[in-house]
């Protein structure tokens, strides 16, 4: 999904709160629960790590 944000918050907060979302919160909370030193930023207009 790609919107015309800044900021990986803004990115959250433009998603519809529907299934899409649920998923994508889900497979963060995997994402930053790891031990790697990741950052969320905004590629190509879409959240990346």
């Amino acid at each position: 999904m790609q919107y015309d944000v800044s900021t990986p918050q803004e990115y959250l907060d433009q998603i519809d709160s529907d299934w899409r979302k649920d998923k994508l919160m889900e497979v963060r909370e995997i994402i930053l629960g790891t031990d790697y030193p990741l950052s969320e930023v905004i590629r190509y207009k879409m959240l990346g790590y």
